[in-house]
């Protein structure tokens, strides 16, 4: 199951409520990768020696700072889709927040920013938590355990 977080930001006067849920597995690979090479052309120097692993961790450790050099067109779809990973949370329903529909009712430029860092937080934290992938051994391992049920 995907990382969720249900958070509540308040903007100018007002508490708005959002659930920010992982990108699966396959997204967050592709952003992970398009925001290396992104991050490459600009000039920033992200050790690939441990391949994706190395590259989440460079992205968890700098967050929305990683892409400060990179020109803001080349960012923007970054950080859109970071957005994409919030919705607003309504009565008995939930609303995508994307950056057509925000204005609608964030305020506050600030309020956006602290959405794309906490979708950042939620899909790179584990990260940062002394958290990683499992190795070829130990993915083999549990899907051994799992096939003769323990």
């Amino acid at each position: 199951m995907r990382n969720e977080k249900i958070i509540t930001l308040e903007d100018r006067g007002k508490s708005l409520t959002f659930k920010i849920r992982e990108m699966p597995a396959t997204q967050l690979e592709a952003w992970t990768m398009q925001a290396a090479l992104v991050l490459a052309n600009a000039g920033s120097e992200i050790e690939t020696k441990g391949g994706i692993e190395s590259i989440g961790k460079y992205i968890s450790e700098h967050g929305i700072a990683a892409l400060g050099n990179v020109d803001y067109g080349k960012a923007k779809p970054l950080m859109d889709e970071m957005l994409a990973c919030c919705y607003r949370q309504l009565d008995n329903m939930e609303e995508r927040v994307t950056p057509e529909t925000a204005d609608a009712y964030v305020e506050d430029m600030r309020t956006l920013l602290k959405l794309r860092m906490e979708a950042f937080k939620v899909n790179f934290g584990f990260f940062g938590n002394g958290g990683k992938s499992a190795t070829p051994e130990e993915a083999n391992t549990i899907r051994l355990n799992a096939r003769s049920g323990a």
